[in-house]
């Protein structure tokens, strides 16, 4: 049960990293700072019950904290700041990995530079387990500040790709965090059984949600608005807007979708099949507050669609739908039906 506290990291060789951890159960990290490393804290192989807490991982080539391929149950991180590590904040990819706590934490500005090539994209918090027989689950995701940088190539705050197996792992929850300044806030593909709640979203250049081809998504009661004081003439006209496509089962309720500058629509659905939205307020669009595309078992109840000073423009449109049904909605505008 190795324990590391109170103690400075600074890398002097290009391919040392921080700390790396073999075949360990009850390793406890504390009160350290490590950067200029490759990798800060490295789980390789396999681990067990792994804690880290109250850490500045600052700096790092790499990533702040990778599950490399790793096969680990057990994983608390807390309290830490983990920023500017160019390969990602907190990385999972591939291996078999259940049970990631991360709370409390401070993710800033973990991507590579801005002329790095797309295919280097990462994230603050990426969880990838294409390359997997067993994936990644059981996930929580709470009370963390995580934000920059857009000027990154495909940068977002929280991705995670399935489709190690489908309908087989799942499970994660992201709650009570605050999501700005990157290209994309949340992006989820492959993904089933997550719940996204009370976030708070701002300054999202190309999407504030993504979902694509995944199921049995609830969203609920996140505010996802263009908050005055964040607005500034240099940084351009951000989409901020919510797009899912290609998926299924999903639930969307009290949410606050405003100051989308997309023309193609601020909430759209594609190609997608019983998807329940429900006590959404959503406005203040350059295009449809609401749009629907190919989808089929779509109900909309009890939201306030549109804007009262703009009823001459679209406030719904669905093209290529087949059974919707919309009731108790107050909509200022236009629905469209094509």
């Amino acid at each position: 049960m190795p324990c590391f506290d109170g103690f400075s990291i600074d890398g002097l060789h290009e391919g040392a990293d921080g700390i790396e951890a073999v075949k360990t159960f009850g390793m406890v990290l504390s009160r350290l700072h490590i950067r200029h490393c490759r990798h800060a804290v490295h789980l390789v192989e396999r681990n067990r019950n792994v804690i880290v807490e109250a850490c500045h991982l600052y700096h790092n080539r790499g990533v702040g904290i990778y599950y490399d391929r790793v096969d680990l149950h057990q994983s608390n991180i807390g309290d830490c700041h983990i920023s500017y590590n160019a390969g990602g904040g907190i990385v999972s990819r591939g291996g078999n990995v259940r049970n990631i706590h991360i709370g409390n934490c401070d993710l800033e500005g973990n991507h590579p530079p801005e002329d790095a090539p797309p295919s280097a994209a990462t994230a603050n918090i990426l969880i990838d387990c294409r390359d997997s027989d067993y994936g990644t689950a059981e996930v929580a995701i709470t009370g963390c500040t995580i934000q920059h940088t857009h000027r990154s190539p495909d940068s977002a705050n929280i991705r995670i790709l399935g489709g190690s197996r489908r309908f087989h792992e799942g499970h994660v929850t992201i709650t009570g965090n605050v999501f700005s300044d990157v290209q994309t806030n949340v992006h989820f593909r492959g993904v089933r059984g997550a719940t996204l709640t009370g976030n708070t979203f701002w300054q999202a250049f190309t999407h504030n949600l993504l979902i694509e081809d995944s199921e049995e998504i609830a969203i609920t009661g996140n505010n996802l608005n263009r908050n005055p004081r964040y607005v500034r003439a240099s940084l351009g006209a951000m989409p901020h807007d919510v797009l899912i496509r290609g998926s299924r089962d999903i639930t969307v309720s009290g949410m606050i979708l405003r100051g989308v500058r997309n023309k193609e629509g601020g909430f759209r659905l594609e190609d997608c099949q019983r998807i329940t939205i429900q006590g959404c307020t959503l406005g203040d669009c350059d295009g449809p507050p609401l749009r629907l595309a190919k989808c089929d078992g779509v109900t909309v109840t009890g939201c306030l669609v549109g804007d009262a000073d703009r009823t001459d423009a679209t406030a719904i449109e669905c093209t290529d739908c087949g059974q919707i049904e919309m009731t108790g909605n107050i909509v200022y505008g236009e629905v469209e039906t094509v």
